[in-house]
């Protein structure tokens, strides 16, 4: 029987010494790939000049025909980047496609382990993310009952062989290309932040979960950090509310978007406000207020535009 081939994506942007290890990573498989793509999300630290002429110098590397670089003209984010790196890999014809960004450091025998499990039938498989040594549970989550809010499957999972979960983040999510085929890409609208969420739900609602091979591990190379209480938005908490709002609306029910609705009001508007009005830690939230506002106005008008009205 013939081997199933993969392909793995990485999308890159401004961060050159973590995709060379990255794809030193991806280049080590105890099991090679069949094509590293790598998306260039626009950088201009150099990143263009090293897939040029600095990877083919490097120990690990496997000889041009197995690496391809997409250089996007500006940065698309995260999402836009994995949609142009899905589009070439399923042109490419391989059996799969893990998808992973330039801070994921998979183990040698990671995707051979996924591989194993995916010739019992699976459709969707991911391993275990590990941050700073530990367990990362945020990656792969579940649906709770109401507003199709997410929950991080608990540490008791990874005991055991594998799981199922709902939804996992592109962390190392490896997908049969013809179920990409199926769904389309993912949403390059959503920028950054939801749009896993929102492309692994396409699968759920098929009836189709994640499996997560508890063995098959990657490093993730941030940091987990500890935020203050409240907390400060930054201009990513745009992208969080926003995106939020458009796949609740596109997948959820009526009870799901009303509850959706209400906990952003309570979490978002209600708050800042609150703390404006109290000037709590001697600060206006005038950006947090701002930021949720537009977040919320955004959502809106394109939601009402796929509705026609």
């Amino acid at each position: 029987m013939e081997r199933e081939k993969y392909a793995v994506v990485i999308t890159t942007c401004n961060r050159l010494a973590l995709l060379k290890e990255c794809v030193r990573c991806a280049s080590c498989q105890t099991i090679l790939p069949e094509k590293i793509i790598i998306v260039d999300n626009a950088s201009d630290d150099g990143t263009g000049e090293y897939l040029m002429f600095g990877l083919a110098k490097e120990d690990f590397y496997l000889g041009g025909d197995r690496y391809e670089t997409v250089r996007c003209p500006k940065n698309l984010g995260g999402a836009g980047g994995f949609r142009e790196g899905m589009k070439r890999a399923v042109d490419l014809k391989p059996d799969w496609v893990i998808l992973i960004d330039d801070d994921a450091m998979l183990h040698p025998d990671y995707a051979g382990l996924l591989l194993e499990e995916a010739a019992q039938g699976w459709h969707v498989l991911a391993g275990t993310v590990r941050t700073g040594g530990a367990v990362d549970s945020l990656h792969r989550r579940n649906i709770t009952r109401y507003g199709l809010f997410s929950k991080p499957v608990g540490l008791e999972a990874y005991r055991r062989r594998f799981f199922f979960c709902d939804v996992a983040s592109f962390c190392g999510v490896m997908i049969d290309s013809r179920l990409v085929e199926q769904a389309g890409l993912p949403e390059q609208a959503y920028f950054i932040y939801h749009d896993d969420t929102e492309y692994l739900l396409r699968f759920f609602r098929m009836g189709i979960r994640t499996v997560v091979v508890t063995d098959a591990v990657l490093d993730h190379r941030t940091h987990i950090r500890g935020e203050r209480k409240p907390r400060r938005y930054t201009w990513k908490d745009y992208y969080a509310i926003r995106n939020r709002l458009w796949y609740v609306e596109k997948y959820g029910t009526k009870v799901d978007v009303l509850w959706n609705r209400l906990d952003i009001w309570v979490r978002v508007t209600f708050r800042n406000r609150l703390f404006g009005l109290l000037k709590r830690d001697g600060y206006d939230w005038k950006y947090e207020c701002d930021t949720g506002r537009r977040a919320v106005r955004d959502a809106k008008e394109r939601i009402t535009g796929e509705m026609g009205l």
